[in-house]
């Protein structure tokens, strides 16, 4: 197990791109997609560690927001869905029958964007918190490991934690 959360430490961005599935479930918005090379670097690894990697960080993502599902999502039917999802995904797949899923969909923006947990998996792979100086710009560079993720910019500039630059 603790090679798995280690695996996490060193590639931020698979545990980024749990936590902001998660929330993309949560908010009813697109799924979150890697890039291919990132995608690609971790496909011929032992898939028992990286099931493990990918579960543990989803399960920490779902743990940090269940106060905003508010009994309207199951935790546990939400996190085995998003594995599910990452796995697709990695097998080259796309597991979500729709873009959106509103079955999924709880609790406002700002507390599903960020979660209960601090720092969230977003804020560790920026290597800075929220508001922080050099969050824009941080938090830029997260997103820039997916493809088409603009939206959570949406809900940080309305909770006031991401301010507009030239380069968002």
């Amino acid at each position: 197990m603790r090679r798995a959360q280690r695996l996490g430490e060193t590639r931020p961005w698979l545990a980024a791109w749990a936590e902001l599935s998660v929330i993309s479930h949560l908010l009813g918005e697109i799924p979150v997609v890697p890039r291919i090379d990132l995608l690609q670097s971790v496909r011929t690894m032992d898939r028992r560690l990286l099931d493990c990697a990918l579960a543990h960080a989803v399960d920490d993502a779902v743990a940090a927001r269940s106060a905003a599902m508010s009994g309207s999502v199951s935790p546990g039917a939400l996190a085995g869905h998003v594995v599910a999802g990452l796995r697709a995904r990695l097998e080259g797949r796309w597991y979500c029958a729709k873009r959106v899923e509103p079955e999924w969909v709880a609790g406002d923006g700002l507390s599903v964007a960020l979660g209960e947990r601090r720092p969230c998996a977003v804020e560790r792979a920026a290597g800075c918190t929220a508001g922080a100086r050099g969050w824009s710009e941080a938090v830029s560079q997260v997103l820039a490991d997916f493809l088409e993720c603009q939206w959570p910019l949406g809900y940080l500039r309305q909770a006031g934690i991401l301010h507009y630059s030239n380069s968002l």
